[in-house]
C-alpha cells in the first residue's frame, strides 16, 4: 500500500510503499480517510517523543477518521505499530474504533481528537476564566498571576510549561487561600520541554501536579474522553482550523506544518 513512511528521524516521512497491514484478532483494517499532524505525532516521526519506540521504518499517525469494513464511519486511535494512521489502511482494535456522529465530516474529526481529548480528559469541560497576556515583562506576569491564585483557582491545563509555569506554579504555592488543593495538569511543552521548580514550592501548599496524555491516562480512559468531546462536538458547534493537503503531498506539507492550523492529509 502507499503510506507516508519515516525511514530517517533527521529526513521526515516521504511518500512511499509500506508492507499491507493485516488485521489480527479482535482488530480490523480500517479505510483512512483523514490523519492529521499533531505534536505527538511530529515529535515520533523526530523519534523525540517518549512514547516512540525506536523502530524504523515506520508509519506516522496515531489518529485519524475512517471506515470500517462494514461501512461504518469511526474516530480510531492507535494502530498496531509499525503502522500508523497516514496511511491507506491501518490495523486498529476494534475497542479503539468510535462511532462518529453523522454530521462530523473527516478533515474535521481528524485533527480534532487529539487537541480535545487532552483538555476534555483533563477537565471534562474545559473552560477559561481569565485571560493573561504572556508577552508581558515578568514583573507584571509575576503580579497577574498572584492576583488570579488569590482568587481561589481550583485547577490549570497548561500547554506551554516552560518560563510561564515556572512562574504560576509559586504563585499558586503562595497566594491561593487556605488549604484548598490547587490541580496542575500538564499537557503540552509548547515553550520548552523542562522547567527549573523549587522543591519548596510542592512542599509549602496542596499543590497537585500531574500530566494528561499517552501514560498519564489509559488507553480506555483517553479513548472515553474522545467519545464524549466528538458527540459534543456537534451539539456545542466546536471547530478546528484546518489546512487539508493530500497524503502524497507529506514530504513538502511536513515542514510546512507550525501548529497555527493543523494539518490535515487526505489519504485517497
Amino acid at each position: 500500500m502507499k503510506a507516508a513512511v519515516v525511514f530517517d528521524l533527521q529526513q521526515g516521512p516521504v511518500w512511499s510503499d509500506f508492507s499491507d497491514p493485516r488485521a489480527g484478532e479482535s482488530e480490523a483494517l480500517v479505510k483512512v480517510r483523514a490523519a492529521a499532524i499533531s505534536h505527538v505525532v511530529k515529535g515520533r516521526a523526530s523519534g523525540k517523543h517518549y512514547s516512540f519506540d525506536g523502530r524504523l521504518p515506520f508509519v506516522p499517525g496515531i489518529d485519524g477518521a475512517g471506515v470500517l469494513p462494514d461501512g461504518r464511519r469511526v474516530y480510531f486511535a492507535f494502530p498496531a505499530a509499525p503502522w500508523g494512521s497516514m496511511a491507506q489502511w491501518a490495523p486498529v482494535a476494534l475497542n479503539h474504533c468510535l462511532p462518529r456522529p453523522d454530521e462530523l465530516d473527516d478533515i474535521t474529526a481528524a485533527p480534532m481528537a487529539n487537541p480535545g481529548k487532552s483538555a476534555w480528559a483533563a477537565l471534562v469541560k474545559p473552560e477559561a476564566d481569565a485571560i493573561v497576556n504572556l508577552s508581558q515583562e515578568e514583573a507584571s506576569l509575576r503580579a497577574q498571576f498572584a492576583e488570579l491564585a488569590a482568587q481561589q483557582i481550583d485547577g490549570v491545563v497548561d500547554y506551554l510549561w516552560g518560563r510561564s509555569a515556572e512562574l504560576l506554579l509559586p504563585a499558586l504555592a503562595k497566594h491561593s487561600p487556605g488549604n484548598t488543593p490547587v490541580r496542575f495538569i500538564q499537557v503540552g511543552s509548547l515553550s520548552a520541554a523542562d522547567i527549573a521548580l523549587s522543591g519548596a514550592v510542592l512542599r509549602s501548599a496542596p499543590l497537585q501536579l500531574m500530566g494528561s496524555g499517552i501514560g498519564s491516562l489509559s488507553v480506555s480512559q483517553l479513548l472515553a474522553a474522545t467519545g464524549e468531546m466528538l458527540q459534543a462536538a456537534v451539539t456545542g458547534g466546536f471547530t478546528i482550523a484546518t489546512t487539508p493537503r493530500p497524503l502524497r503531498e507529506v514530504a513538502a506539507a511536513w515542514p510546512q506544518d507550525n501548529s497555527q492550523k493543523r494539518t490535515v492529509f487526505i489519504v485517497a
